[in-house]
């Protein structure tokens, strides 16, 4: 019966294990797209943007005016990036945590998870202000 029990608990985890791997996958496949099509997105407006500029600007263009649009746009996608692989994550990974966390702890659970996290934010912050000094 404990041979039963620990093959049940291994196939589980193994189990569990894959629809983790296939979520973390399709997860990565949908920031990507969202992405492309920001990237797209802005694209499209900044071209459109610079054709719609007078001959004048692009007789006389120079290649500190291209240079600096070349930087914005990277400086943009360097934002996108940011977003897309840190900050929606892992918003999406807190709301997870909260939902499942107030299903199965309850209202307390949620409180205390949400003041933990609240006060790590908190002190990381304040930490983050005192070492710029140094």
């Amino acid at each position: 019966m404990k041979e039963f029990r620990s093959e049940l608990i291994e196939s589980c985890l193994y189990k569990v294990s894959l629809v983790k791997s296939y979520a973390d996958g399709q997860r990565t496949i949908y920031i990507a797209k969202l992405v492309q099509a920001a990237w797209k997105q802005i694209s499209l407006r900044v071209y459109d943007q610079l054709l719609s500029l007078e001959l004048s600007f692009h007789l006389k263009g120079t290649n500190a005016s291209l240079f600096s649009i070349n930087r914005a746009k990277k400086g943009i996608e360097n934002n996108l990036r940011y977003i897309s692989t840190y900050f929606l994550p892992l918003f999406v990974d807190l709301t997870i945590a909260s939902v499942l966390i107030l299903k199965y702890g309850g209202l307390p659970a949620l409180l205390i998870y949400s003041g933990t996290m609240g006060f790590y934010i908190y002190f990381t912050r304040r930490a983050a202000r005192v070492s710029h000094y140094f």
